[in-house]
């Protein structure tokens, strides 16, 4: 789940969003996705961005080169490489240099050929991507991700709106084995609707109310116990496929626990009750799973 925020968790900024999401990233084994992934085969990791790539290599791989005792001369211990990549790996910043020395230090193939940078939105959009397909990879059917305040994609300046529905369109289009969940209010549709998209100098490369407007789009506000219920069944659904579990057993007390939490939250915000049956899901499937 990562929690939308103009100012904190901006979805135009999606280095920070991309933080949040390696950050909340939960596998139904009870390990942390930097231990799980490491059993799956370097063959996947093609797609994704170089600095990435060459960080999650540098993890499987032992210090080989001879280190002196003390540490290197800017400060860096080669007991804490690994906390290095692991930092490095969830978005946080590590200089260049101390980035290139621990991957020389490991005799990391092949990380002089691109630049390791990770300039803009796009490397950060793209590891989501890829993270979808390591995902599959190692046996679960990708990764979902539920998107709260997603309205706030639309507030700010135009410049970070730009940027914003760029973002988005790239999540609405691409199939792949991430599986993006959006809960919008209708600010959101009434904003994009009323965007500048004609003219001789058009302000968005796309008229984005119009590629738009047959986007699947399920209406929870005021809705009666039966749509809740409707939408419950398909949560249940993709959760089950996502944790790759068999919950037919279980599955009518499952329906029954997420229709008594409705009916306690039955007079909280919609927002709430959203929020209530995905963390409800991620227990049952984690418990499950285990």
């Amino acid at each position: 789940m990562v929690q939308l925020d103009v100012r904190e968790v901006p979805f135009y900024q999606f280095s920070v969003v991309y933080q949040s999401v390696i950050k909340n990233l939960s596998m139904p084994t009870g390990e942390s996705f930097v231990e799980a992934w490491k059993k799956c085969s370097l063959e996947v990791l093609d797609d994704m961005p170089h600095r990435f790539r060459m960080i999650l290599q540098a993890m499987l791989s032992k210090n080989k080169l001879p280190l002196k005792r003390g540490g290197m001369k800017n400060g860096l211990k080669p007991k804490d490489f690994d906390y290095w990549l692991e930092q490095t790996l969830m978005g946080h910043n590590l200089p260049l240099a101390h980035l290139k020395q621990i991957l020389k230090a490991r005799e990391v193939e092949g990380y002089r050929e691109q630049p390791l940078t990770a300039r803009g939105n796009a490397p950060y959009v793209q590891m989501v991507q890829s993270l979808g397909k390591l995902l599959n990879a190692m046996g679960y059917k990708g990764l979902v991700l539920f998107f709260d305040e997603a309205e706030s994609i639309a507030q700010g300046r135009l410049s970070a709106r730009i940027k914003s529905y760029e973002i988005l369109s790239q999540f609405f289009e691409h199939g792949g084995f991430v599986y993006p969940v959006f809960a919008f209010t209708e600010a959101f549709f009434d904003k994009v609707r009323c965007e500048e998209y004609g003219g001789e100098a058009p302000q968005f490369p796309q008229n984005y109310a119009e590629i738009w407007k047959n986007l699947q789009i399920i209406r929870l506000q005021d809705s009666p116990l039966t749509r809740w219920e409707a939408l419950q069944d398909r949560l249940i659904n993709l959760y089950a496929e996502a944790y790759q579990i068999d919950i037919a057993a279980k599955l009518p007390e499952i329906k029954q626990q997420m229709r008594d939490l409705l009916e306690k939250l039955k007079m909280q915000e919609t927002r709430f009750k959203l929020k209530a049956l995905i963390n409800q899901l991620d227990i049952i499937c984690t418990r499950t799973a285990s």
